[in-house]
């Protein structure tokens, strides 16, 4: 069968591994899936107005079978994926570590990067045992060559307080001290009437010339008692709190949410949200 482009705004019903075999190499930005776990479990729903009832089974005997059956789902995901794309795979504790493995196999283990940790319930009773209210998504990308935007939520007042606690003597705003060098090797820069400084050793300086210039009229860069020059990052000048691996901030969906479907493994739109505004080009 032919290979052609997705459809925008469409949905493809079938087994998806027969569907990819009709997209075309390197043709798409982002994977996202969220296949079975390898639960043991068996799912039932009474499905939209008219309770069309659907089931499924997420049992695979062994882990072995699991990853004989998300191997070949992969490899072809892999080779419809961009050179510049990312990829995440949506799983939890039963077969995790194996599912990395075979991650690494296919994408490279250093395309491997975050193991993103998303909190989807404040409890759960699992018998004799700790709880488990996590899942995991395993974030890789086919090459060094990858768009990934920061993604940022809002900071609370006392988080503010916190982080930027020092204020800034001439304007009052709150800023924290930041360093200006990096891991590595650089030339020396100049620092306005400090003159020529080199970075130290093993290191290099973050900024270019023109930077530090511009940084040092606007009285942003300051001086410790050492002579270290040290950058003023004012609150009021960044978006807001740089998200990180561990998501906190949005729950599985409960059964009163307006957005819940009836599908038991549904995810809220959220978590989709923040995985996809990491991906897409700012203009």
């Amino acid at each position: 069968m032919a290979k052609h482009q997705l459809k925008i705004n469409s949905i493809y019903c079938g087994d998806n591994l027969e569907i990819l075999k009709e997209v075309p190499d390197e043709s798409v930005d982002l994977v996202y899936i969220d296949p079975p776990f390898n639960s043991g479990r068996n799912y039932e729903v009474f499905w939209g107005d008219i309770q069309e009832r659907r089931a499924f089974e997420d049992r695979f005997g062994d882990v072995e079978a699991y990853i004989s059956y998300m191997r070949p789902r992969i490899l072809e995901l892999y080779r419809v994926l961009k050179s510049t794309g990312s990829f995440y795979y949506h799983c939890d504790w039963h077969s995790s570590h194996y599912i990395k493995q075979m991650l690494d196999q296919v994408f490279h283990p250093n395309n491997f990067q975050n193991e993103i940790i998303w909190r989807r319930s404040n409890s759960h009773n699992d018998g004799q045992k700790f709880g488990v209210i996590t899942d995991s998504i395993f974030f890789y990308t086919k090459s060094s060559n990858y768009t990934f935007n920061k993604v940022f939520i809002s900071r609370t007042e006392e988080e503010t307080k916190e982080e930027y606690s020092k204020i800034d003597e001439n304007t009052g705003r709150r800023y924290k001290s930041v360093s200006m060098n990096a891991p590595g090797q650089g030339e020396s820069k100049i620092f306005g009437d400090r003159g020529l400084l080199t970075p130290p050793k093993g290191t290099h300086w973050r900024w270019s010339q023109e930077r530090i210039d511009k940084a040092l009229a606007e009285e942003k860069i300051f001086f410790t008692k050492n002579g270290v020059p040290r950058y003023k990052q004012f609150a009021d000048e960044v978006e807001g709190k740089p998200v990180q691996n561990l998501w906190l901030e949005f729950r599985a969906i409960s059964s009163h949410s307006k957005e819940r479907l009836g599908y038991p493994t549904q995810k809220p739109i959220e978590l989709l949200e923040r995985i996809i505004s990491a991906r897409i080009v700012r203009t």
